[in-house]
C-alpha cells in the first residue's frame, strides 16, 4: 500500500503590489464626516514618525510628473530643507492643485480612492468662489471624544467649508483660533497634527471654558446647512461624476417647471436668488456657486443631494408653488394687476401731479414700460398732467409758481453781462423755469446777443491760453500729464485736442520721449547697482535703486529675469560651496574621531562642523557612510 503524502499548492500566490508609504485606511467615506486630504497627509505623516515638509518635500515631491509639481521646482532647488511651504485650503478643493496632492499621495500609498477625500468629484457643478474658508476649524467636543474612545483623531472635509459653522454632532460652533497662542492657521503646515495646534502644538481639545455668554444653539439654517453639505459628502461616491453638469441642469430645469412654469424671472424672486444666476447656469456660461444654490435649496426645501441624482426626488411645498402660480399668473407685474390699475388711477387725483416715472419707482420698476401695457390710456393722462404742471405760464412772466416782471429779468441778463464770465442764457432760463431760452431770445434779443458775444470772446481768450499752455507744457522739463495740464486750464483732455490737435500730438511725444529718457536712467542705475553689488537678491538691488520690485519686473522683464538669474545662480554656488565645505569638514572629523578611537556618528561629527559647512542632516549622514567606506570601515546595519 503507497504512503499518502501532503499535497502542495504549486499556484503563484497573490502578492499584493508594494507602496513606498503605507496605505493607510481613508477615514468616514461615504459618510458626512469623510476626512479631508489634508488630515490624511498629517496623519500619514505621523504614522511614519515624520513631519510633515520631510514627507512632502523628500516623497511625495517625486511621486508626480515634472509638469505636475506640488513643489515648485525653485523652492526646491533654492531651499537647503525640502522646500516645502505651508500648504492652502486649495488641496481639499477642486482644482488643478487638488489633483496633483492627489496624484502624488495615491502614487506613494498605492490607493486609488483619495480623490474621495476632496471636492474634485463635484468639479463639474460647483465652483470654487466662496467655498473655503482660509484657516483650519475644528471642534474640541469631537477630539476630547475620539481620544476618550481610541478612535483615530482627524479633520473632517466638512470643516474646512466656509457654509458650515457648526458641528453636525454636538451642535456648537466651530472653533477657528488656538485657545493657548490665540493664533489661527491654515489646513497644513510643516508639523501639522490632527488635534493639535500648527504654531504652539499643543492639543486643542484642552481648551479652557468656553466664553461666558450663554450659548443657545444653532439656528434652523445652520443646522440645515450642515447637514445638507454632509448629506452631499456622504453620497458623492455614489454620483455619476462624468455626467453631473447635464444631472444638475436637467434637474433645475424640472424645479424651474415645477414651481413658476418655466419662468426664471419668477423663480428667482420666489427663492431670492440674483435675477439672471439661473440663466447662466442653464446655459452653461458659469458654474453654480455652491452658496446661492444651497439657498435656493433651502428656499424650496429640497435637499442638494436630490438635485445632483439622475432620477431624484424633488417634491417642493405646496406653498411654494401656489405662490409661483400666482406670479405667473401675474407676468411681468410684480403687484396684482387689478390693484395696480387702481394705484395708477389714484395717482390721478394727487397734487402736485407725480410723473409717470415715480409711479414706476414706487413698485419697484425702473422702467414704465410694464405699466403702459397694463393701462396705456391712464399712464397717458398722467404724463398730460405732469407736462401741464411743469409748462410755464404764457400768459405772464413766471419764476416757477410766482410772476415775475420783464424788468426783473432785465436786470438779471444785465447783471450776467457784467460778470467777466457771463452765465448763459440757457442757465438763466433753466434757474427761472422755463424749458428752453427761446422766449428770453424772443423778448429781449439784444441782451442775449451781449451774452453770447462775450461768452465767444471768453472762448477765444481761453483758447489762447491753452495754446500759450501747450506750447511752455512742451518746452518745459519734466513735461506735466495730459490729466494735470487739463486740469490746470479747467477743461479736459478731450478740449485740447479739440482746440490744437497738433500741439496736443506734441506735447504727447515730448511727454513719451521724457518718459523714455527716465527709464532708460532707471535702467541704467539698476544695471549699475546690479553690477555692484554681484548675486544680490531682487529686493535688495530695489531697495538700493529706489524703484518698487513690481515696477522693474512689469518695465524692465529681460533685467529682471537677468538679476533673478544671477542671484539663483549666486545661490546655487553658495550652496555647493557650503556642500564641498561640509564634505571636507565630515572627512576631518571622521580622520580625527578615527585617530582617537572613537566611531563616527551624527551627534559626534555634527558639533566638529565649521559654520561654513551646509546644515543638512541628510548630507551629514551620506557624508559619514561615505568617508567610513573610504577608510574601509563597515557600515551599521
Amino acid at each position: 500500500m503507497l504512503p499518502v503524502f501532503e499535497s502542495w499548492n504549486l499556484a503563484r500566490p497573490q502578492v499584493p503590489r508594494r507602496s513606498l508609504l503605507c496605505p493607510l485606511e481613508p477615514i468616514g467615506i461615504g459618510t458626512p464626516f469623510v476626512e479631508s486630504l489634508t488630515s490624511y497627509i498629517s496623519r500619514l505623516a505621523a504614522v511614519h514618525a515624520v513631519i510633515v515638509s520631510d514627507l512632502v518635500g523628500y516623497l511625495l515631491a517625486d511621486c508626480v510628473p515634472p509638469d505636475l509639481p506640488i513643489i515648485s521646482a525653485r523652492d526646491r532647488r533654492g531651499r537647503i530643507g525640502s522646500g516645502f511651504k505651508s500648504g492652502t485650503h486649495a488641496i481639499n478643493g477642486l482644482a488643478e492643485d487638488a489633483r496633483r496632492w492627489i496624484i502624488a499621495v495615491e502614487t506613494a500609498t498605492g490607493r486609488r480612492d483619495l480623490r474621495l477625500l476632496t471636492l474634485t468629484p463635484l468639479k463639474q457643478v460647483f465652483c470654487k468662489q466662496s467655498l473655503f474658508r482660509n484657516t483650519q476649524a475644528w471642534c474640541p467636543e469631537c477630539f476630547q471624544e475620539w481620544r476618550r474612545t481610541g478612535e483615530p483623531v482627524y479633520l473632517p472635509l466638512s470643516w474646512h467649508l466656509r457654509m458650515v459653522t457648526i458641528c453636525l454632532k454636538h451642535r456648537q460652533p466651530l472653533d477657528t483660533v488656538c485657545p493657548h497662542c490665540g493664533e489661527s492657521f491654515g489646513p497644513l503646515f510643516a508639523k501639522s497634527r490632527p488635534g493639535c495646534c500648527s504654531r504652539c502644538w499643543r492639543w486643542l481639545a484642552e481648551a479652557p471654558p468656553r466664553r461666558a455668554e450663554v450659548y443657545r444653539g444653532p439656528d434652523d439654517d445652520q443646522m440645515w446647512m450642515a447637514n445638507s453639505i454632509g448629506d452631499v459628502l456622504g453620497v458623492m461616491p455614489r454620483l455619476e461624476q462624468d455626467h453631473l453638469r447635464n444631472i444638475l441642469t436637467k434637474n433645475i430645469c424640472t424645479v424651474v417647471g415645477n414651481v413658476s412654469d418655466g419662468n426664471q424671472t419668477v423663480f428667482a424672486d420666489l427663492t431670492g436668488s440674483r435675477g439672471n444666476a439661473v440663466c447662466v447656469w442653464l446655459a452653461g456660461r458659469t458654474l453654480p456657486r455652491p452658496d446661492r444654490l444651497f439657498r435656493i435649496c433651502r428656499r424650496l426645501n429640497i435637499l442638494v443631494s436630490e438635485m445632483l441624482r439622475r432620477s431624484p426626488t424633488l417634491e417642493v411645498p405646496k406653498e411654494i408653488t401656489d405662490a409661483g402660480a400666482v406670479a405667473t399668473r401675474r407676468g411681468v407685474w410684480r403687484e396684482d394687476p387689478e390693484r395696480l390699475k387702481a394705484a395708477l388711477k389714484e395717482s390721478l387725483t394727487e397734487d402736485p401731479p407725480p410723473s409717470l416715472h415715480d409711479v414706476a419707482l414706487r413698485y419697484h420698476y425702473r422702467t414704465c414700460t410694464p405699466l403702459r401695457r397694463l393701462d396705456a390710456e391712464c399712464c397717458k393722462q398722467i404724463t398730460t398732467r405732469y407736462r401741464m404742471h411743469r409748462r410755464p405760464w404764457r400768459s405772464a412772466w413766471a419764476i416757477r409758481d410766482k410772476e415775475c416782471t420783464p424788468v426783473m429779468i432785465e436786470e438779471i441778463l444785465r447783471a450776467s453781462i457784467a460778470r467777466d464770465k457771463p452765465i448763459p442764457v440757457s442757465q438763466i432760463a433753466a434757474e427761472l423755469g422755463y424749458e428752453s431760452a427761446n422766449r428770453l431770445r424772443e423778448h429781449f434779443p439784444e441782451l442775449c446777443r451781449e451774452i453770447a458775444v462775450k461768452q465767444s470772446q471768453n472762448r477765444a481768450t481761453q483758447r489762447e491760453e491753452v495754446r500759450i499752455a501747450l506750447v511752455k507744457a512742451t518746452l518745459e522739463g519734466p513735461p506735466s500729464t495730459a490729466e494735470a495740464l487739463a486740469a490746470k486750464l479747467g477743461c479736459n483732455r478731450g478740449t485740447l485736442y479739440l482746440y490744437f490737435p497738433d500741439l496736443y500730438r506734441q506735447f504727447l511725444e515730448a511727454r513719451r520721449a521724457w518718459a523714455a529718457r527716465q527709464r532708460e536712467g532707471i535702467r541704467a542705475n539698476v544695471e549699475a547697482v546690479a553690477a555692484e553689488m554681484a548675486g544680490a537678491s531682487m529686493p535688495e538691488i530695489c531697495r538700493r535703486a529706489g524703484i518698487g520690485l513690481q515696477f522693474l519686473m512689469k518695465r524692465f522683464p529681460a533685467l529682471y529675469r537677468q538679476i533673478v538669474s544671477r542671484y539663483l545662480e549666486r545661490c546655487d554656488n553658495t550652496r555647493k560651496q557650503k556642500r564641498e565645505t561640509l564634505r571636507q569638514d565630515v572627512r576631518r572629523a571622521v580622520a580625527e574621531l578615527s585617530a582617537r578611537g572613537l566611531r563616527p556618528t551624527f551627534t559626534r561629527v555634527a558639533p566638529l562642523l565649521s559654520d561654513q559647512a551646509a546644515k543638512d542632516w541628510k548630507l551629514i549622514h551620506q557624508e559619514i557612510a561615505q568617508s567610513l567606506l573610504e577608510r574601509g570601515h563597515a557600515l551599521e546595519p
